[in-house]
């Protein structure tokens, strides 16, 4: 793919790769700027639920403007290929970030988490949901900014009733909440707050919870277990507990509610240190 020109942007390298697409840097051939172009697999191109579902993915994302949320530009869609054209950030992911320099500090977890927790809010209100909120699709730039991005699976709620059922399976394992495992229940928002909240449990401890070697073994254990021990002790633990329910109903029931606990534990330990 590098070379060939996609409207009026010529692709440069190869930057990821997801179930779903790749994703490329390109360059525009008169103005210069750098953007990312996630194009759909060659292979799924046929496929018309999967197809149907990228170009729903654009159009959500089209809609969403937050400064914590990766924008799409514009998008191409041709009859051997879709793609879409987004801004180009260069920073690391929470999960490299934490393979590198260790598990977060309290005031990284409140800078990066409280984030977060505005895009998903943003995101909420407009009655859309991620369902793939893990630490690869978390970035962090050099300046602190933090860009929640790949949307590839991204729901509608008020428009798709139906979409919200679990009839296929789409996420992270280790990262899924019972809900999504089980096919006769609705996936809504809360589905994001218990993903987030395995996510702290790993910015936290450096370790995924439910890390088994089959798919089936960690279904069942996040259905039927506890979280394990934190490995380090962290003033969010009670963060993660109510993130990570097994009920949605006792989980944070939104994200302005988690943000505001966040900002209080954060703020209550800033006053420990100090005295």
């Amino acid at each position: 793919m590098v070379g060939k020109k996609i409207e009026k942007y010529i692709i440069t390298r190869e930057v990821g790769e997801g179930g779903m697409a790749k994703v490329y840097e390109a360059k525009h051939e008169s103005l210069g700027h750098v953007v990312a172009i996630k194009i759909l697999k060659e292979d799924l191109i046929n496929n018309t639920y999967v197809k149907n579902l990228f170009i729903k993915e654009a159009r959500f994302l089209a809609t969403l403007q937050h400064e914590n949320i990766i924008r799409v530009i514009d998008t191409e869609e041709l009859p051997h290929q879709i793609s879409i054209i987004m801004e180009f950030v260069s920073g690391k992911t929470l999960k490299e970030k934490v393979e590198e320099s260790g598990p977060l500090t309290q005031k990284e977890v409140y800078d990066i988490f409280s984030q977060i927790l505005s895009a998903l809010e943003y995101c909420h209100y407009k009655n859309i949901i991620h369902r793939d909120i893990k630490p690869s699709n978390i970035i962090i730039l050099p300046n602190g900014k933090v860009k929640v991005y790949d949307f590839g699976i991204a729901k509608e709620i008020a428009l798709d009733k139906n979409a919200t059922r679990t009839t296929t399976q789409m996420g992270t394992p280790n990262y899924m909440s019972p809900e999504h495992i089980i096919p006769s229940n609705i996936i809504d928002h809360r589905s994001d707050i218990y993903s987030l909240g395995i996510t702290l449990f790993y910015a936290i401890n450096g370790f995924v919870p439910y890390d088994y070697d089959s798919i089936f073994e960690i279904q069942k254990h996040i259905i039927e277990d506890s979280l394990p021990e934190f490995k380090n002790k962290s003033i969010y633990k009670e963060l993660v507990l109510k993130a990570c329910e097994k009920q949605k109903k006792d989980r944070f029931q939104s994200c302005s509610e988690w943000k505001i606990r966040l900002k209080e534990l954060y703020e209550s330990g800033l006053k420990k240190n100090e005295e």
